[in-house]
Order: structure tokens, then C-alpha cells, then sequence
């Protein structure tokens, strides 16, 4: 009995170092696998590829767990993302950017503040002005359609549909000779992400938002009724690189004259140097019957003089 047990015991210790064995000196084969193994995630510092799809509640930084990508909800990372191609520098149209990335790029090292903001239709905080707004799509439609663009723009992209107004049965848009259509016009009206950037007030190097200096200014450099400086050009649209602060500018009075019979003219009004939006007027264009709206033209007053930062 007592040679039985110590054979036991012997036997046990044998299998014991065998399976330690196997265990500890195996080692992952470095040639390729067969098709139908599938190698496991490991530890290791060595890259491993895998043909299929890798699904996981997150993707955590190894080095620093406050950065990590989210599939199903908000992710937080650092540095550069691209998008397409390579970065060749900083201005590359192909990099998606962080918050910090997109205040380098805008900032001087003159103090000037950039916000970046994400959320539908979000607005700059008291004291900042919007340079530019990342606009939604919009879907608009009646006899035709139109889709706004969706993408970076200082200004809400539009778009223009025909609709039919007070046609007869034989009397159609599609009809050359018997025309009865009016003209809209599409506006975007969402955001889900906008660029702010600070102002300041003084008599300092710097223009209102401390991003050109006021000896850039080629125009006239002016300060508004609320204490800010900026430049005044005697153009139509700020120079590139420029934004124009707020609405101010001078207008003159625009005439449209639309072609055809039975036209309505408008002539828009105009306003001194302001604070104050371009002023419009909408031109009705009748059909050969004036019973029946052939399309609608809108007039923009001219711009003369725009402030720009």
C-alpha cells in the first residue's frame, strides 16, 4: 500500500513538471499559421495584423488612458488625425484637428483667443466673433429640389427650387411659351460646429482680435462706436486671410432691372457706416398673362466700403 501511494505521488510530480514544461517553454511559431488558426492578442511588443474586423467598447491610449477613441459615443485624442493623403505641413486640407490643433494654426503668438465649438447651432460667447461656421445640409423642394452644401463657410450656403404659381391645366413650367414659375431660395439654418476668436479693445499693436497688426492695414484703421479697431477698404469684400467684423460697412442704393414684359424693378435701399446688414429687394418677373408668376430675382445693395479684421 505504502509503494502504491509513492508511486502516486511520483507520478503526479512527473505530470506536474511535464505540463510546466509545455506551458513555459512555448513558444507563438514566427512562420505564417495555418488558415483555419487564428493567433491570440498578446502583450508582446511585436505588431500583429489581423485580416478580420476588431471590435471593442473602446480603444484606450496605452501610454495615457485620458486619450481614447469611443465607437459609440464621444472620443478624446491629442494631436493630428488625417484624413487623406499626408500632412506636408501645416495647412494641409487633408487634416481632421483637434481644438488645440486649430488654435495653433489660427493663433498668432500675440495673445489672440480662438474658440472651437461643436454642438448644433452653438454661438460665440460675449466678447468673441465668428470667422466661420461648419453649415448642415438643408432639403428644400416644391416643383424642384435643392440641397445647401455642407462644409466650412463665413456665410449660410443656398441653393435655388422652382415652384409653380397659379398655373392653369395647360399652362405648365415646362411650357417654353406659357412660363408660371417663381424662383425660391434654399438657406441653410444649422451648424454642428463653429470657430470663434477673441477681441480686444485698446490702443495697443493689434487690431480687434489681435490677429493683424494694425500697421497690415492697408485700408483706413477705424474704431467702432464700441471701442474696437478695425480696418476700413474701400472694397466690396475683405482682402484674403480678412474677416469682416461683424456687419459694418457702407452701401449704395442697387436698381434691378428684370428682362421681359409687365416687370416689376426694385431698387434696394442703402446705409452709412454702420454696424448694419446689406439691405435687399425681389424683383417679380410676369409672364405674357400677368396672372401668372414667371420667377423671382433678388437684388443685394453694392458694398462700398466693408470692415475687416
Amino acid at each position: 500500500m505504502e509503494k502504491q501511494k509513492t508511486l502516486i505521488f511520483l507520478l503526479s510530480v512527473m505530470l506536474f513538471l511535464a505540463a510546466s514544461f509545455i506551458v513555459y517553454s512555448w513558444n507563438e511559431p514566427t512562420t505564417p499559421m495555418p488558415s483555419g488558426y487564428t493567433a491570440p492578442l498578446n502583450t508582446s511588443a511585436t505588431a500583429q495584423n489581423k485580416v478580420g474586423e476588431l471590435g471593442a467598447a473602446s480603444f484606450v491610449d496605452a501610454d495615457d488612458s485620458d486619450y481614447y477613441i469611443n465607437p459609440s459615443g464621444d472620443s478624446i485624442i491629442s494631436g493630428k488625425i488625417v484624413a487623406e493623403g499626408e500632412i506636408l505641413d501645416g495647412d494641409s486640407s487633408n487634416t481632421v484637428v483637434t481644438k488645440g490643433y486649430v488654435g495653433d494654426i489660427i493663433n498668432t503668438n500675440n495673445g489672440s483667443q480662438v474658440l472651437y465649438l461643436v454642438g448644433k447651432s452653438r454661438a460665440c460667447p460675449d466678447g468673441y466673433i465668428s470667422l466661420e461656421r461648419r453649415w448642415s445640409t438643408r432639403v428644400c423642394a416644391n416643383k424642384t429640389s435643392c440641397t445647401t452644401v455642407e462644409g466650412w463657410y463665413k456665410d449660410a450656403p443656398t441653393c435655388s427650387y422652382t415652384i409653380e404659381a397659379g398655373c392653369s391645366n395647360y399652362c405648365r413650367c415646362w411650357s417654353t411659351d406659357c412660363p408660371c414659375c417663381s424662383q425660391g431660395t434654399c438657406t441653410a439654418n444649422e451648424w454642428d460646429e463653429i470657430m470663434c476668436i477673441g477681441m480686444t479693445k485698446g490702443d495697443g499693436e493689434y487690431l480687434a482680435t489681435s490677429k493683424h497688426k494694425i500697421s497690415e492695414c492697408t485700408g483706413e484703421v477705424v474704431t467702432t462706436s464700441d471701442g474696437y479697431k478695425i480696418c476700413k477698404y474701400e472694397a466690396e469684400v475683405c482682402p484674403s486671410g480678412w474677416h469682416q467684423f461683424y456687419s459694418w460697412s457702407t452701401t449704395a442704393p442697387s436698381l434691378q432691372e428684370p428682362v421681359g414684359t409687365q416687370n416689376h424693378t426694385c431698387v434696394t435701399s442703402s446705409h452709412n457706416w454702420s454696424n448694419t446688414a446689406r439691405e435687399t429687394c425681389e424683383s417679380i418677373i410676369y409672364s405674357y398673362n400677368s396672372n401668372y408668376v414667371a420667377y423671382h430675382l433678388q437684388s443685394y445693395a453694392i458694398i462700398t466700403h466693408i470692415g475687416c479684421i
